[in-house]
């Protein structure tokens, strides 16, 4: 998790510097932002937001303790990912 947070922070270093070195803050915020938003539907996709009560209640079901942990373990990493690319984005978009 620690990983999915570092490398998140790291690319959105990257691409804040390269907008400051290119001054345009808009385009390199539109990115950060559309990797914010694609690694959240991601998680909510794994997570079952999208979902209603049965459904979520027969993949419970059918899926081992193995699978939901792993599931869960991969909805986490994909949002904790998001965060410092929507923070940097928010930064980059209000200059």
């Amino acid at each position: 998790m620690k990983q999915a947070f570092f490398i998140g922070c790291g690319i959105s270093f990257i691409l804040i510097l390269t907008a400051f070195i290119t001054r345009d803050y808009g385009l390199y915020g539109k990115v950060l932002l559309g990797f914010g938003i694609i690694s959240v539907v991601i998680s909510a996709l794994l997570g079952g937001v999208f979902l209603s009560g049965p459904e979520i209640r027969a993949n419970f079901h059918t899926e081992s303790k193995e699978d939901r942990k792993r599931r869960n373990n991969t909805m986490l990493v994909t949002g904790i990912f998001a965060l410092p690319n929507l923070v940097a984005a928010a930064f980059l978009l209000l200059i």
